[in-house]
């Protein structure tokens, strides 16, 4: 049963992982004969916007050799799958719909299946509770099975009290080395209890494991507060401990929030084989939908791209980057993370080659869309593509040259990261090209200031030169042509590099000099790049 239910889940995963075939038809020259895409979908209830959600796919028509043109999409059923122009489906509800791509020569038709997705109780029970290893119980009695429970059930601090006593009991605990496993403790119980039917004490201790529950739940709504800072960011705790904290984190705060269940995706199936691999697929699925979670489908595509980690993987970058679009669409997901419009603007700038071998060309516009967003999410911090985008603008080959563009997206880089470190590839040939704008001044926008230019020549200089056999992403010869040009630059201007700025280990941190040095320009960020939340 338990295999069947499984097979059920993962065919979403495997489906569209390679072309689908002509369906019978004669195919002349210039016929669509296949399609790629993922045709299975996942629909169902998101609890961060308390709506139902379906998943998207991008289906490709080809012909044999090409990615078809002209092509007409329609769907048979737009209350199961809806199409756009650019094939893009959307589940909409339980069930099948044709979808036919139609060109001159023809038309092709495939089969889209829509289906639920799974209940947080389905992926709780078939998922996780089987990796809680209760060992041999046959043998054990209920007695036995109530004594192994009771090791795993602590509670930190009484649960009398007011609400205020409480969270003061539980900030002002000390840490014992007992794992406070939940999830496991629960199960022995109910195994006591199938062993033997009413076993009182068994029954007693579920009682008093839920009242607990409810308790946290009812003193921390969001899962936010005392029972997660219980066991996160923990030196000291085993592995088993950490894992306790994964099941717990379920256990206390099905909904909505359940942070744990990253952990447990990481501990579910087995990435050197196809069905672990599907495992995880059908997991992050879930999160992505039930939670709305973005990055679970930036996880999903690695699977499909990534052949140096996943080689037995079926490769499929036309899924792969699909997913990557899904990772921050709005519609689809309710959150994200910068990795996935990130990634995608990397694939937009280099190009891929599709699931046919044809190469698909380079999207610089789709490109900086993408960066924007990373850059957007919440403030996140991305100095690979705030550096990527400036010289983009500053060089004006790639992008029409906007010199003011160019400096906002170097202050947003270097005034709103963290950890910045002379090393950093790129560090050197981004405070160069500040030091310059300084220099010139930006007509508008930015008055000539050489003090600050020679500040940020200097900076440029001394990082390029800690970075010399210290990144081996970089050749020593173009940190050195670096050096050459601040050099050179230094001389036209008749300065010298400031040597009261000191390199001395290739992880010194910038943040503090480069925040103060750049704060009376972060207006710019919001005015030209319409991004909040910098520090």
């Amino acid at each position: 049963m338990k295999k069947q239910w499984f097979a059920m889940l993962t065919v979403a995963a495997m489906a569209g992982s390679m072309l689908l075939p002509a369906n019978g038809a004669e195919a002349g020259e210039g016929a669509i004969t296949s399609i790629s895409g993922l045709t299975d979908l996942l629909i169902g209830y998101d609890v961060m916007v308390d709506e139902t959600r379906g998943e998207k796919a991008t289906l490709i028509a080809y012909t044999d050799d090409a990615a078809a043109s002209g092509v007409t999409w329609s769907s048979s059923d737009e209350s199961v799958v809806t199409v756009d122009e650019q094939g893009v489906i959307w589940a909409k509800g339980v069930g099948e719909a044709e979808i036919t791509a139609e060109n001159s020569q023809g038309s092709f038709t495939q089969t889209v299946t829509v289906k639920e997705n799974m209940t947080l109780e389905e992926v709780v029970d078939q998922y996780f509770i089987s990796l809680l290893d209760l060992g041999d119980t046959a043998e054990m009695s209920a007695e036995e099975l109530v004594e192994m429970g009771n090791s795993y059930f602590y509670i930190p601090h009484s649960i009398e009290g007011s609400d205020e006593e409480i969270i003061e009991a539980a900030e002002n605990r000390t840490f014992t080395e007992q794992v406070a496993f939940y999830s496991k403790a629960e199960a022995y119980y109910n195994a006591a209890l199938e062993k033997e039917d009413g076993n009182e004490e068994a029954q007693a201790k579920l009682e008093e494991l839920y009242a607990y529950r409810d308790l946290v739940k009812r003193l921390d709504e969001d899962g936010q507060g005392i029972a997660y800072s219980w066991f996160s960011s923990r030196n000291e705790l085993s592995e088993e401990q950490r894992n306790a904290f994964a099941y717990d984190d379920v256990f206390f705060f099905a909904e909505p929030q359940y942070r744990g269940m990253d952990t447990l995706i990481g501990m579910v199936g087995d990435t050197d084989t196809v069905e672990g691999i599907e495992l995880k697929i059908a997991v992050y699925r879930f999160n992505a939908i039930y939670l709305g979670k973005g990055g679970a489908y930036t996880e999903i595509s690695r699977f499909y791209i990534d052949k140096d980690t996943y080689p037995d993987y079926p490769l499929s970058m036309d899924i792969g980057i699909d997913y990557l679009r899904w990772s921050f669409d709005a519609e689809v997901v309710a959150t994200t993370d910068f990795k996935g419009p990130r990634y995608l603007g990397d694939y937009c700038t280099s190009g891929w080659t599709n699931d046919i071998g044809e190469e698909v060309a380079p999207d610089y516009e789709k490109a900086v869309e993408c960066y924007n967003i990373a850059l957007s999410n919440k403030g996140a911090f991305d100095l690979t593509a705030c550096l990527k985008m400036a010289f983009w603008y500053y060089d004006g080959e790639i992008v029409e040259k906007d010199d003011t563009l160019a400096f906002t997206y170097l202050v947003y880089g270097y005034y709103n990261g963290s950890n910045l470190h002379a090393t950093q590839t790129n560090m050197p040939e981004g405070l160069f090209v500040l030091a310059q704008l300084f220099e010139n001044g930006i007509e508008g926008a930015v008055d000539a200031d050489a003090e600050l230019a020679n500040t940020f020549y200097t900076y440029s200089y001394k990082s390029a030169e800690a970075m010399i056999g210290r990144n081996d992403e970089v050749e020593d010869e173009d940190m050195e042509a670096v050096m050459a040009d601040v050099t050179e630059a230094l001389e036209a201007a008749g300065m010298e590099l400031n040597g009261e700025i000191v390199i001395g280990e290739s992880t010194d941190d910038f943040d503090e000099a480069f925040e103060t040095l750049l704060k009376p320009y972060i207006g710019m960020i919001e005015t030209y790049l319409g991004v909040k939340g910098v520090k």
